[in-house]
């Protein structure tokens, strides 16, 4: 399991340090197939803008391994993919969608995970600290505000997966995470200081 460090500061940035990007892998006359990699970044939005041109309302099967990026990115990035109505978001095997990046994941009209794939969520901080009850370093409640709107677009129960967040980070530090494996299809909370998983019960995050 990797551990991702996570920064919000003002630009909200995470550990992940190549740019990203919308790779096409195959496409038909039906489908395109895009594997997306590196950091979410501002810039992606006009690189998605240029892939839903090309796939002009074909089914995107968008493959995502990303560590994160810019918080506030991924919130526009969320916002802007899930207006195109044939995408399928997949959580990949390589890397799998993190931080940013599962938000990114979030809004599909389909979520899957590859055989092997992964996306991990966390709450909202500026500055890192692996100890229980740390200090995130500054306010963070208007992004926290932004995301419980995501949740709730994405079908969850936003207040109640933000709550969630902030609990197991109040718990586990900055380390931890709620998130989703394909081994059983099944949530479960990571601590990546101790390389700890355990499951715990989704009916928190349904709405």
């Amino acid at each position: 399991m990797k551990s991702i460090i996570v920064a919000l500061g003002a630009l909200l940035l995470s550990s992940a340090s190549l740019a990203g990007d919308f790779f096409v892998e195959k496409e038909d006359s039906a489908t395109i197939t895009v594997d997306y990699t590196g950091t979410v970044d501002y810039e992606d939005i006009a690189k998605w803008n240029e892939l839903t041109e090309r796939a002009d309302g074909r089914i995107i099967f968008l493959y995502i391994n990303s560590g994160g990026g810019y918080a506030y990115a991924g919130l526009d990035l969320y916002w802007l993919m899930e207006k195109y109505h044939n995408l399928v978001t997949i959580g990949g095997a390589d890397y799998g969608a993190w931080s940013a990046a599962a938000i990114m994941w979030c809004a599909g009209d389909v979520r899957q995970l590859e055989e092997g794939g992964q996306v991990w969520f966390h709450a909202a901080y500026c500055q890192w600290d692996s100890t229980a009850n740390p200090s995130i370093g500054c306010d963070t409640t208007d992004f926290q505000i932004k995301l419980i709107d995501v949740f709730e677009d994405a079908g969850f129960d936003g207040l109640s997966f933000n709550i969630w967040l902030n609990v197991v980070q109040g718990n586990f530090g900055t380390d931890g995470w709620i998130g989703i494996m394909y081994t059983t299809d099944d949530w479960f909370l990571y601590d990546s200081t101790d390389d700890f998983i355990f499951f715990f019960d989704e009916e928190v995050i349904k709405p």
